[in-house]
């Protein structure tokens, strides 16, 4: 019973996303899968720093101003809707799905359910249990978040977003139930699932959308992350997210889309610290993207764009990090970068570049044929990347993974200790964005797909 009022708990925030989205774009129409994920991504990401400010405000009064003013933001964004949602719901009712629209959803929702229930039937994990679902715990019971100086957070310096979740489905069921719990990171799988679906479904047919989804869907390790009560798979929305939206604004200069890029890259510094490692990428490859043209015109628009990436960053995580320094909250994991640490550790390179590249060339059991696919991609059709939004999808695969290989070095606990653990689950963040890549660069699969189904 708590799983199905669970579900109806979460209704709120995904009216919170969709009151978020309507904002951020207006005018902007994206397809009904993409809405879904954007409901989720940003209705979570909106609660999170709701619960932040009012517990930095109102203390332990946190959670039931927060719950308070959720619903009533629920309650009249239904009614300014109401119209729309009689007129959808009128269409639902009287539309014949074609066959092939029915088949894909129907597998798709075949694999959703058997991914979504083994998920159920499991554990959190070991991080899950002792940090996100922890602190889910501590929300509830405290009634808002402590302040660091109290001590009662495990991994202070971890972000609040997913714990946020947790939080709010036990402080509304009013108890701890950890497989209700699980109902969050179900929602998170979905919300991947599909936003990678609407995104390939705007270069291919139902068909080979449907593949390119089952792939990045059964890589085995993205499998496993979402049975599990981890952070990677909340990461892996919100960085796919930012990275095709922004690939969108590249592609097309929407200025809709860099919205919701921006917005969803800043909200993953909110889910797992490696969030603000892939923002500043993004913010760099912008740099790199408005500085490459000679054009004055054309460099001043995209200097703005710039801006406004960097502006909404600021305003979206910039507390949370304003709020750490002034709680001089320490980083449980690495050591400050500095180049006396570097020298010191200079021997952790080869260990460090051992270790990624067995992880990447040898490790089929977790990543299937992916980087294989993708490297065979990359040499085939390297002429894609003078194409600058190709370019970029590319970099922001490749660069997140080196960057936190690097960071081993400056690591506090036993380098192969810390990358035995570790490492998968940071490659496994831009396993969403690496499929995508290889979906954009084989579109002329849509012809030869055509001919085998539709043969003259």
């Amino acid at each position: 019973m708590n799983l199905v009022t669970t579900t109806l708990i979460l209704v709120p925030v995904l009216l919170l996303g969709d009151l978020l989205r309507t904002r951020l774009t207006p005018g902007r129409d994206y397809s009904a899968s993409l809405k879904l994920a954007l409901a989720i991504g940003l209705g979570s990401g909106g609660l999170a720093i709701l619960m932040f400010y009012t517990s930095v405000l109102f203390d332990r009064a946190a959670f039931k101003i927060t719950t308070i003013s959720l619903l009533i933001i629920s309650l009249v964004y239904l009614v300014q809707r109401r119209h729309d949602i009689i007129k959808v719901s009128r269409l639902a009712w009287t539309l014949q799905p074609a066959r092939r629209t029915l088949i894909p959803v129907i597998l798709m929702a075949v694999a959703l359910g058997l991914l979504g229930a083994g998920s159920l039937s499991s554990g959190f994990g070991y991080d899950g249990l002792a940090i996100w679902a922890f602190k889910g715990k501590i929300l509830f019971f405290e009634g808002g978040w402590p302040s660091p100086a109290e001590g009662l957070l495990p991994r202070p310096d971890y972000p609040l977003l997913v714990p946020t979740q947790l939080g709010w489905v036990y402080g509304i069921l009013n108890q701890v139930d950890e497989q209700a719990g699980k109902i969050v990171f179900v929602m998170f799988f979905v919300a991947l699932v599909a936003l990678y679906y609407g995104a390939v479904n705007r270069l291919y047919n139902f068909g080979l959308t449907l593949i390119f989804t089952v792939l990045m869907l059964f890589t085995p390790l993205v499998a496993l992350l979402s049975q599990s009560g981890y952070a990677d798979v909340p990461l892996m929305l919100y960085i796919f997210g930012g990275t095709f939206f922004v690939y969108l604004w590249l592609s097309g200069h929407r200025t809709a889309d860099l919205l919701l890029g921006a917005t969803l890259a800043a909200l993953a510094v909110w889910v797992k610290r490696e969030g603000i490692v892939y923002w500043l990428i993004t913010l760099l490859l912008l740099v790199g993207h408005s500085i490459s043209t000679r054009r004055s015109r054309t460099r001043s628009q995209r200097a703005q764009s710039v801006l406004l990436f960097l502006v909404l960053g600021a305003l979206i995580f910039g507390p949370w990090y304003l709020y750490g320094f002034s709680h001089q909250v320490p980083n449980t994991d690495y050591v400050s970068i500095s180049a006396d640490v570097l020298v010191t550790n200079i021997d952790r390179i080869p260990i460090v570049a051992t270790s990624l590249g067995r992880e990447l060339l040898l490790s089929f059991g977790k990543w299937g044929l992916l980087w294989f696919l993708f490297l065979l991609v990359t040499i085939w059709q390297r002429h894609q990347l003078r194409e600058f939004s190709k370019l970029y999808l590319w970099l922001s695969i490749v660069l997140p993974i080196l960057v936190l290989s690097f960071a081993y070095i400056f690591s506090t606990r036993n380098p192969t200790n810390h990358i035995n653990t570790s490492l998968d689950r940071l490659i496994s963040h831009v396993v969403p964005s690496a499929w995508f890549f290889i979906a954009t660069t084989m579109v002329a699969l849509n012809t030869w797909w055509q001919h085998l189904v539709a043969p003259e």
